[in-house]
């Protein structure tokens, strides 16, 4: 996995990170996405975790929550026929 926060990798620059990165997903074999596309799958994993709204946003470095929330956050079927069902035995 590319350690994306470490100093060496920030210091690449943007043509650096991008050729960096079409390298790691050529060594592993599996269909190239983009590093942006990390950003989504992130924010899902975090709602899926059930992370605070505010962790997920200090995570994703948004200044606004809504961005993190409204914009890369997916929420599962499984997760929108869980909710009524805990809203039941709140008031069960």
């Amino acid at each position: 996995m590319l350690p994306l926060r470490c100093r060496r990798w920030r210091r690449l620059g943007c043509s650096g990170r991008r050729q960096a990165w079409r390298v790691f997903n050529g060594q592993t074999g599996a269909r190239v996405i983009r590093p942006h596309d990390t950003r989504h799958t992130c924010s899902s994993l975090l709602v899926a975790l059930e992370v605070h709204p505010k962790v997920a946003q200090k995570i994703l470095r948004h200044s606004k929550i809504a961005m993190a929330l409204e914009v890369y956050a997916h929420a599962t079927d499984e997760q929108t026929r869980e909710a009524p069902r805990k809203l039941g035995d709140l008031f069960g």
